[in-house]
């Protein structure tokens, strides 16, 4: 059986041109409870743990597509596997943009 993830890694992608905007926030996580913004006046303990969540989102150059937007927790496979992978394939162009060498940047 072939990992989801490597399928899609073959699989031809979509290009999609727009301003794109990248968040990243603290999230409290407890089981059985939904994902919360963190708050260390709310979630003290009482089986509640941090995570690092990260919000992507692409406003489209044409009109006539949707916007993108997608947000995952930095230690999942969707954040693993796909999209941080993705940016440091994008290493060198985002430090041209920045003026600077790769190895002096983390993206």
């Amino acid at each position: 059986m072939n990992d989801i993830y490597d399928i899609a890694m073959r699989e031809q992608t979509s290009r999609f041109h727009g301003q794109v905007t990248v968040e990243a926030f603290k999230v409290a996580l407890k089981k059985g409870e939904k994902r919360q913004v963190y708050d260390p006046n709310v979630h003290k303990n009482d089986g509640w743990s941090q995570a690092t969540a990260v919000s992507l989102h692409i406003t489209p150059l044409d009109p006539a597509r949707k916007f993108i937007d997608r947000e995952t927790v930095t230690f999942g496979a969707e954040w693993s596997k796909v999209i941080r992978p993705s940016i440091e394939a994008l290493k060198p162009k985002i430090a041209a943009i920045r003026g600077k060498q790769p190895d002096e940047i983390n993206p």
